[in-house]
């Protein structure tokens, strides 16, 4: 008898723990805030789950040139050394990113769709000056 009451209590604490919603675990596991600047070219240099900013056209084809990698939205991409710099992007997330010409998510914008890699339009061709992730037409509620 004085087994059976620990081993019950344990079962039950076990089966409340199998119980607990999916958000509780998953926001403990989320990923920490990273931001880098490298080099490198085409969409391999970009992992998943982050966005890529490359500084020439075609994600730097044909040359290893600057990449600046994010996980989350950055106000001020002149921080980076990034300010001005972005010809294309790779989007490998599930939200919408959306580039502003201005710092502090301010001005004329581009958006990009999740796991979308292109150049940046020819009249925003080195004006970004900040990036917000899940933004855009596709998040609209």
């Amino acid at each position: 008898m004085k087994y059976r009451m620990p081993l019950l209590v344990g079962a039950a604490l076990l089966a409340g723990a199998a119980s607990l919603p999916a958000q509780a675990v998953s926001s403990a596991s989320s990923a920490p805030h990273t931001v880098s600047v490298t080099k490198g070219q085409g969409k391999k240099a970009c992992s998943w789950g982050v966005v890529c900013l490359y500084k020439n056209h075609k994600l730097n084809k044909g040359a290893n040139a600057a990449i600046l990698l994010t996980n989350h939205s950055l106000s001020r991409l002149g921080k980076f050394g990034f300010n001005d710099r972005a010809t294309s992007v790779c989007n490998h997330t599930t939200r919408p990113v959306r580039l502003y010409e201005h710092d502090g998510y301010k001005g004329s914008s581009e958006t990009v769709r999740p796991s979308e890699c292109k150049n940046v339009r020819t009249s925003f061709n080195d004006r970004a000056s900040s990036v917000r992730l899940g933004t855009g037409p596709e998040s609209a509620r």
